[in-house]
């Protein structure tokens, strides 16, 4: 394979990975699971919520924790994702 062929291969694989990381973000946040959220992120991840006020976090703890506040402000959660 050449470089160029394998550079867009890497690029191709790349962006499925990203794809599915959105598709299991959306699918544990609709699920009301701050857990599964958390173990999305690196173990030294950061999250600052969309409202500042809302918080920020370090760490999966912290990340669940402010996720898990997050979540139980809303009714419920839909979120359409599409490639």
């Amino acid at each position: 394979m050449t470089n160029a062929a394998q550079a867009g291969s890497d690029r191709v694989g790349d962006r499925l990975e990203i794809q599915d990381l959105v598709l299991a973000y959306s699918e544990a946040i609709d699920a009301g699971d701050a857990w599964a959220v958390a173990m999305l992120f690196c173990t030294d991840g950061r999250i600052r919520a969309y409202d500042r006020q809302q918080g920020e976090a370090s760490g999966r703890q912290e990340i669940e924790e402010l996720v898990r506040k997050l979540i139980d402000s809303f009714t419920a959660t839909v979120h359409h994702v599409s490639p």
